[in-house]
């Protein structure tokens, strides 16, 4: 059979080989784990998607639970919200673009990310469809 994949490749000008992949770490019992999800489980940062689902600021983390985190009031050009935690509100965003950069902002200067994680799920949301609400993805550092 490799003969005939030898005669293949020949025939194709495909003489190159490619290399073959690491063969990553050795764990104790012999068997080889793989270094891209160990580097993937130990990185300080998380992924996080806040949407405005008026009047509600929702924060949706990478296991898809969804977290009601605040409320957003008025109407363009005069937006303002209020979160949940943390006293952090803003005021006068022409655009719910505007107001949710400025959210994201606001959590990635605060060290809140584990007191967003504490605050009970959003189970009012599970059959919305929230990828049709304007949104913003932020990555935060997980503490401690």
């Amino acid at each position: 059979m490799s003969a005939l994949w030898r005669w293949l490749a020949r025939l194709l000008g495909a003489n190159k080989r490619q290399p073959f992949a690491s063969p990553g770490e050795f764990v104790a019992d012999g068997r080889s784990r793989s270094r891209l999800g160990a580097d993937a489980l130990v990185s300080p940062w998380r992924i996080y998607r806040i949407y405005a689902h008026l009047p509600h600021l929702l924060l949706r983390n990478e296991k898809g639970k969804v977290i009601d985190i605040g409320l957003v009031q008025g109407e363009a050009p005069d937006l303002s919200y209020q979160l949940n935690i943390a006293n952090i509100s803003g005021k006068g965003f022409e655009t719910l673009a505007l107001l949710l950069d400025d959210v994201s902002g606001q959590m990635g200067n605060t060290q809140i990310e584990s007191e967003f994680l504490r605050l009970t799920d959003g189970d009012t949301f599970k059959g919305v469809d929230l990828d049709r609400a304007e949104y913003i993805d932020v990555s935060l550092a997980v503490d401690g």
